[in-house]
């Protein structure tokens, strides 16, 4: 966690460098679906999810930020699941939740005032991730701090004062520490997002 949080300050830093561009701060409302192994784990798809974003122009068409925000998923299961001392047998709660910390980088293929405004993005830096499996009264839960990467496409429309944005994003966290059922899981997700920005030009 502080080798992220020392990348945001550093990127903030040098963000300064280039105030005369301005920037973008925004909101996004995310739903999501698992994807990969995480799928294999919880299949329904997440309605429960928001991020918030600040971008800052290195050029008309360039620019460098951040991300945070919180995704949760969740999933009631009848079965057997595997524990590294023995087993659960019946109804489950299969629940996770991500908190990303990224610094991203972002590419506009047309001027961000023209009627329409697409764009591609990487961010990469930390998830926190709960792990919960609960049954009944027993519980388990773990958190981990996985690094990960989340590429972007997306689109920004003017909206009066603001802009409207749509996106698809693609978060993956690569497996660290132990889940709740002992193995080293990463996780993946497919969001589509909706939100606003305003310019602070």
């Amino acid at each position: 966690m502080k080798k992220v949080v020392i990348f945001l300050v550093i990127a903030s830093a040098c963000s300064s460098l280039y105030a005369q561009y301005g920037g973008l701060a925004g909101f996004t409302y995310c739903t999501s679906q698992t994807m990969g192994e995480t799928k294999e784990w919880i299949q329904d798809y997440s309605w429960r999810g928001f991020a918030v974003q600040y971008n800052h122009f290195r050029s008309a068409k360039t620019s460098l930020g951040f991300e945070t925000g919180w995704n949760v998923f969740g999933q009631r299961v009848d079965g057997v699941v595997s524990l590294p001392n023995g087993a659960i047998s019946g109804t489950q709660i299969r629940e996770f939740s991500a908190i990303p910390i990224l610094v991203t980088g972002n590419y506009h293929f047309k001027s961000l005032w023209e009627e329409v405004s697409p764009y591609i993005a990487i961010g990469l830096g930390g998830y926190y991730i709960t792990d919960k499996l609960s049954a009944g009264i027993f519980a388990l839960q773990t958190d981990n701090l996985h690094f990960g990467v989340a590429p972007e496409l997306g689109f920004y429309i003017p909206a009066g004062d603001g802009f409207l944005k749509l996106a698809l994003k693609y978060n993956r966290a690569v497996p660290a520490g132990e889940s709740t059922v002992g193995d080293k899981r990463g996780f993946s997700f497919l969001g589509l997002n909706v939100g606003l920005a305003f310019s602070t030009f």
